[in-house]
């Protein structure tokens, strides 16, 4: 079990900053950058390294979300993205990605167990977010990816879900292929009467999703391949989010270029 502890606001939200950037840096040099179109990446790099501590509002917890059915659609797609865009930098900077860091991890929470009543309100937040950064889905009513699972042949069923964001790449060569960024928002909860934030496991990775993913959709004139944006549920009792994604798409992966993972970032 990882114990996590709320970051301090100031500093850990430049090393949340600076963690993305040296995570962009790394994906260009595997070859992720030709995926997300190199000036994307370059930008959003640029951006992270001369970030400020600008406010952001946060906005209200949504109500939780009715129960809905993955379907195996094909992916929406956009118009082609304007010649000029708003700038992204003010996204990037590390108050945007703590003021989701600030809700998920805190108290009311109830450190997000896998599978947990917890764990079903943040994914409400992040499909809020989602939502208001206009990221559609990858198919009609496919928001929340539900499914179920026991930890042994005999034990509880639990019911857990996904949430999945779509953005359409701005190349047509490239555009039916995609790059998965993914997430996972779960964390142990409460054990022994102690609350187990989950500051850095994982909300720190989930908030930098998150605000990656609203850049990357506030300007897609430099974005190549499109963009599936997942955030997997009951992550902390073994990868089981992940693994009912890939055993139950909402889509056909075979358009799946590479994967960036973003885990514990605020160290």
């Amino acid at each position: 079990m990882t114990s996590a502890r709320r970051p301090r606001s100031s500093s850990t939200a430049r090393w949340l900053a600076l963690g993305l950037a040296t995570a962009l840096d790394l994906a260009t040099a595997l070859g992720l950058a030709t995926a997300l179109g190199p000036a994307t990446a370059l930008g959003l790099a640029t951006a992270l390294v001369s970030c400020g501590p600008e406010p952001v509002p946060v906005a209200p917890p949504p109500p939780a979300p009715a129960p809905i059915d993955a379907q195996q659609n094909a992916p929406p797609r956009a118009e082609p993205a304007a010649a000029t865009a708003p700038p992204i930098d003010g996204l990037l900077t590390g108050e945007a990605m703590m003021r989701h860091v600030r809700w998920l991890a805190a108290p009311e929470r109830r450190g997000r167990g896998s599978a947990s009543e917890d764990e079903r309100t943040a994914a409400a937040y992040v499909a809020e977010a989602l939502d208001a950064a206009q990221i559609a889905p990858p198919a009609p009513d496919a928001r929340f990816h539900r499914f179920q699972f026991r930890l042994s042949k005999k034990g509880k069923l639990r019911h857990s879900q996904n949430v999945c964001g779509w953005i359409p790449g701005n190349q047509p060569e490239l555009a039916n292929e995609m790059v998965v960024l993914g997430a996972h928002y779960d964390h142990v909860g409460v054990q022994n009467g102690k609350i187990y934030p989950g500051a850095e496991d994982n909300a720190s990775g989930t908030a930098m999703v998150l605000q990656v993913a609203t850049a990357l959709a506030t300007d897609r004139r430099e974005l190549g391949r499109s963009v599936l944006v997942l955030f997997f549920g009951s992550e902390e009792l073994g990868l089981i989010g992940s693994k009912a994604f890939v055993r139950k798409p909402s889509l056909p992966m075979k358009g799946m270029a590479a994967m960036i993972n973003v885990d514990m970032i605020g160290r």
